[in-house]
């Protein structure tokens, strides 16, 4: 009689908050959790996704998004250089940036159109290493990323003010 009773107790919030709290008190899976920021800037929805804490010599999965989010279409100049690039800091220092060592092609500029919700997504991983390929240690880091364009519908821009996901600090364990 006593197992009915507690079951008829038990609410869809109960259950959850109890399960919630189970995982907490095991661990969390705090390495398996993604976090998102998003903000809006320039006609765009700007998003960046990655892991919150990261084992030693594990990739960094780091996920840029941009997304049109006016009625109307934007215009970008984008060419040769990469359309988005993702940096990490130590502190106000940086260690990798995408870019570094890879090369691109020598191309002009060129307007390029966003139609009204369009999305880009771009993944930018971290192999834990620095900008000269060596391992970084165990520690704090924060992870951004920009969309790389000089212009929005003629305007001039910042890419990394204007067009910058909010940064996510990461924890290599």
């Amino acid at each position: 009689m006593f197992l009915p009773g507690i079951l008829r107790s038990i609410t869809p919030l109960s259950l959850i908050a109890w399960v919630a709290l189970s995982l907490t008190a095991c661990g969390g899976g705090d390495e398996d959790t993604l976090i998102t920021t998003t903000r809006e800037s320039q006609s765009f929805q700007i998003s960046l996704t990655t892991r919150r804490v990261a084992y030693l010599g594990d990739t960094v999965p780091i996920t840029f998004s941009i997304k049109n989010v006016s009625a109307g279409t934007s215009t970008v100049m984008l060419g040769g250089a990469p359309e988005a690039i993702s940096q990490v800091k130590q502190g106000n220092v940086e260690i990798w940036n995408w870019e570094t060592g890879k090369t691109f092609p020598t191309v002009l500029p060129s307007p390029q159109s966003i139609a009204p919700n369009e999305a880009r997504t771009y993944d930018l991983s971290w192999d834990q290493k620095n900008n000269v390929g060596d391992q970084m240690p165990r520690g704090s880091y924060t992870i951004n990323a920009w969309f790389n364009t000089a212009s929005v519908n003629g305007n001039p821009v910042s890419p990394q003010i204007d067009l910058a996901a909010e940064p996510i600090a990461v924890v290599i364990q």
